[in-house]
């Protein structure tokens, strides 16, 4: 079994947000397996992904199983403010996917899309998310899918995602014209 040194235990409770601890917040090292690296509630704290430096090959990993976690679910009908199996919409899918693997995200497209960091479309790799507008004349979030592939010569990625017509289904940026008009930013969560 590979062990991964995480270099820091909680040793408190927090009121604070995650994102404002400090190194003084930690202390002495932990082991975790890869499995239980995201599992890390019974140190009482919440998955910081911005907190984490992990060996690349944890994240292609990681990144390859989420993947085909979220392809399981190909084919699941559409429902709005659903967020379980019987029936997803576009925030709750993603929200389930990532908690499948430890991370809670929020629960609406919006909130979702001030989490972690903003990257350019030119960086995209799986597990990214994509955030669109219902609207081609809207700045306003309305819609999330997660990247399942992106093609490195064309820079073309494919991302999974909750419609109201064809429930969870894979799409395509920017090759797709309607996503093309409507998208308005990517961020990496992890």
């Amino acid at each position: 079994m590979n062990l991964i040194t995480l270099a820091a235990i909680v040793t408190s409770t927090f009121t604070a947000p995650v994102d404002t601890l400090t190194g003084a917040d930690f202390d002495l090292p932990i082991e975790l397996s890869e499995k239980e690296l995201f599992s890390l509630e019974d140190h009482g704290v919440i998955y910081a992904p911005w907190l984490l430096e992990l060996p690349e090959y944890v994240n292609e990993t990681l990144l390859e199983d989420m993947v085909d976690f979220a392809r399981k679910f190909k084919g699941t009908r559409y429902r709005a403010g659903g967020k379980t199996p019987g029936g997803f919409d576009c925030s709750g899918f993603t929200g389930y996917v990532f908690k499948k693997f430890g991370m809670t995200i929020g629960a609406s497209s919006s909130i979702q899309a001030k989490q972690g960091k903003p990257i350019d479309v030119a960086e995209l790799r799986p597990g990214d998310l994509l955030f669109f507008s219902r609207g081609s004349k809207s700045n306003r979030v309305g819609h999330v899918g997660m990247v399942t592939e992106v093609d490195s010569i064309t820079g073309r990625a494919r991302f999974i995602h909750a419609t109201t017509r064809n429930g969870i289904t894979e799409s395509s940026y920017p090759s797709d014209p309607y996503y093309r008009a409507r998208f308005i930013t990517a961020r990496r969560i992890l």
